[in-house]
């Protein structure tokens, strides 16, 4: 199955990172708790394997390159949902 990571932004600025393998539900539950406008990117897609890690990889990344993510904590050791594209699809 693939997974995807995305990149969740406001005027162009990232502020979270995440993994899924159902996008636009993913979507729709960041709209819910979020309550606020953003655009969704895949930023990468791979298999079920390496998410976790890939994740990470990009959360460390955007936070390196000064951005303050709201994520609470890298997990490398459970399983989200996220995928790999660098195709960048806003699915807002």
């Amino acid at each position: 199955m693939k997974h995807y990571v995305y990149v969740l932004t406001d005027n162009n600025i990232p502020f979270y990172v995440g993994r899924t393998n159902n996008l636009k539900d993913r979507c729709y539950k960041h709209k819910w708790n979020l309550k606020r406008d953003f655009e969704m990117n895949v930023i990468d897609t791979c298999d079920e394997y390496d998410i976790p890690f890939l994740e990470a990889f990009y959360i460390t990344s955007y936070r390196q390159n000064g951005y303050k993510l709201i994520n609470n904590k890298i997990t490398t050791n459970t399983y989200y949902s996220c995928n790999y594209n660098t195709t960048n699809k806003n699915l807002n």
